[in-house]
């Protein structure tokens, strides 16, 4: 976990799901509840950024890509599927 917080939505519209974190990206993370990065790490500038809007931030590589679509909880640091959802 990068940065903590609770937010529930759908992951790749609500909660973004990037490959890696982009200072270009910019507006896309502006409009995002939270952002999973698949690689990246706390001094990157991504992560700085991400800080800055005070925008829940994890690198969580092994996340399944079947999720994509579902609504998930992401919660410092975790994400689960939302019951129901399985």
């Amino acid at each position: 976990m990068i940065y903590p917080g609770q937010v529930q939505g759908i992951l790749g519209e609500d909660i973004l799901l990037e490959d890696t974190l982009d200072p270009g990206r910019h507006a896309h993370y502006q409009n995002a509840r939270a952002v999973i990065a698949r690689m990246g790490g706390r001094l990157s500038h991504g992560s700085t950024l991400l800080r800055e809007l005070r925008k829940p931030l994890a690198v969580l590589p092994q996340v399944d890509l079947a999720w994509v679509g579902r609504e998930v909880l992401y919660a410092d640091g975790e994400l689960r599927l939302v019951e129901g959802q399985a």
